[in-house]
Formats: structure tokens, sequence, C-alpha cells
């Protein structure tokens, strides 16, 4: 079958599953106290973007040996840190990962932003806004590895990050992997998929790693499905790995997190 027929496919397939968005408590995990006993946790801080117009509060995790050396750290820039920012630093600390972790929320406090700035068009402005303002600040505070840094979201958030992959503004190397949980690929399935084959008609080049997983009890089939094009596409450096856990949309990161730490 032709790329182009397999395009056709998977379109209309997702376009027929059902749309699963998740649907969190306002409750913000972020604001308990993290279970942290060998790193550092720096919380509530903000940053305004000039590009979106909004501040985002943010949260950083420093590894244990991170102030008595001068070496610079892998970094994993989470979205939806009001959620997952005390798991993934409880997560590094417990196994004493050498690894920052800079969780950024989705924007003003129960605004929901999530849904305009992880969706076309506004996650082009998102991007923009963590690749040209934010991340460069960060980058100048702390010691971090620039050409070692993982961009992780869930759900909308994951679909944010595969777009980011494949930016057309050419930011797809700004990050070496890409952490995308349980994602809805069934939503804005056009958009999305017109990004990937603009690349695809490029034979555009990566040098990336995508982490594709999925909740049985969530997005699995369109997850599976979309890993499943991506892979037939073949694209020159872009090493995909996915996995499938049997779990609820809203789990999904207690599964996944741990799964790609080992492979990071």
């Amino acid at each position: 079958m032709s790329p182009s027929c397999v395009f056709l496919s998977v379109v209309i397939f997702i376009v027929s599953t059902l749309y699963s968005l998740p649907s969190f408590s306002d409750k913000l995990a972020v604001d308990w106290d993290a279970n942290i006993e060998h790193g550092k946790v720096l919380k509530h801080r903000l940053f305004h973007s000039k590009i979106t117009g909004l501040s985002y509060p943010y949260h950083v995790y420093l590894p244990v040996a991170y102030s008595s050396n001068s070496k610079s750290y892998p970094v994993i820039y989470a979205t939806d840190a009001q959620w997952v920012f005390n798991m993934f630093a409880e997560e590094a600390d417990l196994h004493s990962l050498e690894l920052i972790i800079i969780g950024i929320e989705e924007g003003p406090r129960f605004s929901k932003r999530r849904n305009v700035d992880y969706s076309f068009p506004g996650q082009l402005d998102y991007l923009h806004f963590l690749t040209k303002e934010f991340i460069p600040v960060i980058e100048a505070e702390y010691r971090i590895d620039s050409n070692n840094r993982s961009l992780q979201g869930l759900s909308l958030g994951g679909s944010f990050v595969v777009s980011a992959l494949f930016s057309p503004r050419g930011e797809g190397s700004y990050f070496k992997n890409y952490l995308s949980f349980d994602a809805p690929f069934q939503y804005q399935s056009k958009e999305l998929n017109e990004l990937i084959k603009a690349h695809y008609q490029k034979q555009s080049k990566f040098d990336a790693r995508l982490f594709l997983t999925s909740a049985s009890k969530g997005n699995a089939r369109a997850v599976q499905s979309f890993s499943q094009w991506l892979n037939g596409l073949g694209f020159n450096g872009l090493d995909i790995e996915y996995k499938d856990f049997d779990a609820e949309h809203n789990e999904i990161s207690n599964y996944s997190l741990p799964w790609v730490l080992e492979r990071l």
C-alpha cells in the first residue's frame, strides 16, 4: 500500500474513533509536598511569556549531587506540571537519577489553557514560547545539557509533543527525546497528519527518539494505529518505541514514566 493510501486510511480510522480527552480533577497535586529525600525541589516560580501573553507557574527538581559538582545534566521538560510534577520528581529522587526536571503548568491556575496551547493553532505559539523564551532562560540558570533535552506531555499534551517533533518551524531537532503519554490522536488528526505528511514529502531526517504509550482503557486504539502508521513512513533517524499499559487514562503517567526513564 502506498504511503498516501496508508495516510488516508489512518485519517479515516482516527476520525471515526471515539474522542477521549481527560476529565481531571481541578485539585492540583503540585500543591502537596513532594516526598523528596535526596535532591532539591524549587516550587511555584512564575514565567511571563510575551508570545502567549500569559504567565506560567513552573517547578524545578535538582538531583542530589547538583550542588557538589559543575557538570551539566539531562533534562525533562514536563507539561501539565500541576498534575505530574510531584510524581516525576519523586520517581527521579527515589532512584537517585542524574536528571533535572522542569515542570511547567498549563498557565494561570484553573484556566484550562492547555486546550489552547496543546491544540492547533495555539500549539505553534506555545512551542515557540518554550524554545525561544522559557527554555533559554532556564538553561542560563541551571546546568542543563542542551544536547539531552526531553519534552513530555500527557493526553492532549502528548499530542502537542508529537506536533513539536514535526514542527513546521524546524524546531523538531530542539529536543532529543519526545515522550507522549496516551495522546488522543483522533482529535485534530487532520492538522497533525498534515504536519507529518509535509515532513514525509520533504524526506526530512531526524536525530530523535519518540516514546508513545497508551492506556488500554483510554486512547489505546488511536495511539496504536498512529504508531503503526508513523513507523510505516520510515523516517530516517527517528526511533519510535510504543508500549500499551493495562490502565485507565488518568493513570497512564504512573506506568509510562518508569518505563521511559529506563530507556533514556
